[in-house]
């Protein structure tokens, strides 16, 4: 890729960084497989990540309601048999 086409799809930076053979062979054989150059593929993969991370806080506030739900409705038992309890006093 020459200079003009770096600056048209806004990737000027310059990112070097050192990986194993095995990671250079799996992301080399993604971009040829779909057509796609490195950092391509690198940036699909970021987007995924980000996504997962957005799924897994998701999972993890509507796990915090269910946890939320239980205690309150543990507590709300709680109070119904100590009412029964009483009541249970007054007849007797």
């Amino acid at each position: 890729m020459d200079g003009r086409s770096a600056r048209r799809s806004n990737r000027t930076l310059q990112f070097a960084t050192r990986v194993s053979p095995e990671f250079d062979e799996r992301i080399r054989a993604i971009a040829a497989r779909d057509g796609l150059m490195l950092v391509e593929v690198l940036e699909k993969a970021l987007d995924a990540n980000k996504l997962e991370n957005l799924v897994l806080i998701q999972k993890i506030e509507n796990n915090k309601k269910s946890q939320d739900s239980v205690k309150l409705a543990g507590e709300q038992i709680k109070r119904i048999m100590e009412l029964h309890k009483e009541r249970q006093r007054k007849v007797n």
